[in-house]
């Protein structure tokens, strides 16, 4: 996503095939910190999957 004056614009798209983002909060105006569910072996998504977590560092705005 690219945040713009008038709001984000989203710029590429991408579907995980081993994990998905379960919730996405703003920690920082330019940082998110991910929650993710991992794949199984056959490749599903358990309702009970540990949960990880990835920080997420956006440029700034130019």
């Amino acid at each position: 996503m690219q945040i713009t004056p008038t709001g984000p614009r989203k710029l590429w798209q991408r579907e995980p095939t081993a994990w998905e983002p379960q919730e996405v909060r703003w920690a920082a105006p330019n940082r998110a910190i991910l929650k993710l569910l991992r794949a199984d072996q056959d490749g599903q998504i358990s309702d009970d999957a540990a949960a990880t977590y990835a920080e997420l560092t956006l440029p700034p705005v130019r």
